[in-house]
């Protein structure tokens, strides 16, 4: 096995093994919830685990033969699983609210999104379908343009950073396209059921996007002289956010940190 070889052989079982730590976690905090049937649970977890093996085998087939359209749906494939799963997870499980994990500075905020990314609304009764079909525009522009990136060859660390972008959007698409009609509604008091006899909380299009992660790593007060600010509370890390959320922001910074030189000669 040659070096370069077992190297992402061992970075690709190292992030399957964190992925896999995560949903354990996940799973044995939000099951002391009032929570559906933990073959739920099971079903979930053996979703994850499968899924990211068929990423692992992808990523090594791209390897093995130079085809990077095995790294784009290794990628895609490995990404869509583990946000699914830790919000479907999270949906059928917790009760809108939080539950720390780690201290102060890692908590679990369960909240439902109708807006944009990292918790933003967006106004208006017509807001929630025209930015769900904006993000499904935008997604079939970034899949025509992965499919001619790999065609004039470009970096394949550049369009490995196109695909976590391309996937993070179609994860939140998902959100919002059928979380509607599969889950009915979750409430402080209530944990959504998945599949309910009597129908889902929306219609398609209107579904809320699942966000959980929230790090308040870093509270203090503004200074006195900062101008509208001062005396105020402030938190850092604020958003809350998902994995798809991440996703797309890994994406775009590895894009201005390590591919500036193909940025450059692009434009």
């Amino acid at each position: 096995m040659s070096i370069k070889l077992r190297s992402l052989l061992i970075i690709s079982v190292s992030a399957v093994a964190v992925v896999l730590l995560i949903i354990l976690l996940f799973n044995h905090i939000v099951s002391n919830s009032i929570g559906n049937p933990r073959n739920i649970n099971f079903i979930i977890y053996l979703t994850v685990n499968l899924g990211l093996a068929v990423s692992l085998a992808l990523s090594l087939m791209g390897l093995h033969t130079g085809n990077r359209y095995y790294y784009v749906w290794a990628v895609i494939l490995g990404v869509l699983v583990f946000d699914q799963g830790l919000k479907i997870l999270i949906k059928t499980n917790m009760t809108l609210g939080y539950k720390p994990v780690f201290g102060d500075w890692f908590i679990i905020n369960f909240i439902e999104n109708p807006g944009m990314a990292f918790g933003v609304d967006i106004p208006t009764k017509f807001g929630k379908p025209l930015l769900t079909i904006f993000r499904l525009v935008a997604a079939f522009f970034i899949a025509w343009y992965l499919r001619s990136l790999i065609k004039k060859e470009a970096p394949t660390g550049f369009i490995i950073c196109l695909s976590f972008i391309f996937v993070g959007a179609i994860g939140n698409i998902f959100d919002s396209l059928f979380y509607g009609i599969m889950f009915n509604e979750s409430t402080r008091t209530a944990v959504a059921t998945i599949f309910p006899d009597d129908g889902g909380y929306a219609h398609v299009l209107y579904g809320k996007v699942v966000d959980m992660f929230y790090f308040p790593i870093i509270k203090g007060h503004y200074p006195d002289w900062v101008p509208r600010l001062g005396g105020q509370d402030f938190t850092f890390f604020n958003a809350i956010f998902n994995v798809a959320d991440a996703a797309i922001s890994v994406g775009v910074a590895s894009i201005l940190i390590f591919q500036r030189k193909y940025l450059k000669t692009f434009s």
